[in-house]
């Protein structure tokens, strides 16, 4: 009798890092599966802080009740959900490609994951300090710098606490 799978689904955005490894760890494996876009801090538009909508999804209970941080990414292989990019990534390496992604090798596997758990730690953290150095400061408008994409005054930028070619804070 021939046994039909559920495709994998996977909920997040390709923009967020953490979703990107599990993309990636995908394609290798060549897993098919269905994307859902989530997110509490992205939209179609850009970032919240902008004034767009959020893709949402994160905040709902359905969501809640597979994922209780309410984070991206989430995966549900045929009824077993996980969340946490590096832990969806081991899972779908040992479960999809053992072979191929770490030579069906437990040491190497176990290596793999010191260097994911690095990047958690070590890494990720400094990547949203620098983001966050670049978010608007509360109570502070922005635009877009100029109509055709030019960068806005870089004094302004910089007052803004953000990057001179990437927004301007208009003076009052």
């Amino acid at each position: 009798m021939l046994k039909l799978w559920a495709m994998l689904k996977l909920w997040g955005r390709p923009t967020s890092t953490n979703t990107q490894r599990v993309l990636w760890t995908l394609a290798e494996a060549g897993v098919p599966y269905e994307l859902t876009l989530a997110s509490a801090t992205m939209g179609a538009g850009g970032h919240i802080s902008l004034g767009n909508a959020a893709y949402g999804t994160v905040d709902t209970a359905a969501y809640r009740a597979m994922n209780p941080n309410g984070t991206i990414p989430t995966i549900d292989d045929g009824g077993f959900v996980l969340g946490e990019s590096n832990a969806i990534v081991a899972y779908l390496a040992r479960r999809y490609a053992p072979e191929k992604l770490f030579g069906d090798d437990e040491n190497t596997f176990a290596r793999a994951v010191q260097w994911m758990s690095w990047t958690n730690y070590s890494m990720d953290p400094s990547m949203h300090v620098h983001h966050a150095a670049r978010a608007p400061r509360a109570g502070k408008a922005l635009r877009r710098g100029g109509g055709s994409g030019t960068p806005g005054d870089p004094a302004q930028a910089r007052d803004a606490g953000g990057p001179a070619r990437a927004f301007s804070v208009p003076r009052r």
